[in-house]
């Protein structure tokens, strides 16, 4: 999914998402994965110049999340948060 960064507060969420978690019983897994990339709405330029993107996780259950830079989704290799630790929320 794509995601335009602009002046107003975006909120993303998913109920969807399936998530098996391991059992000492049966220790298969069974989850889905997604990606977001976020970049800058041009439309913005005419009237501001931003200089940062703030990024907020104001909740999560039964997920790991990490988050990466680079140009595109296949470069992003740099984690954005020291030591490739997930996102926190808040």
């Amino acid at each position: 999914m794509q995601l335009k960064a602009g002046i107003e507060r975006k909120v993303v969420y998913s109920n969807t998402m399936k998530y098996k978690k391991p059992a000492p019983s049966d220790t298969s897994s069974d989850y889905d994965a997604c990606y977001y990339e976020i970049s800058l709405d041009e439309s913005i330029l005419k009237e501001y110049n931003p200089k940062s993107l703030k990024l907020e996780f104001s909740s999560k259950k039964n997920m790991n999340v990490f988050v990466y830079s680079g140009s595109a989704r296949t470069d992003s290799k740099e984690s954005v948060i020291q030591g490739n630790l997930q996102a926190q929320i808040g």
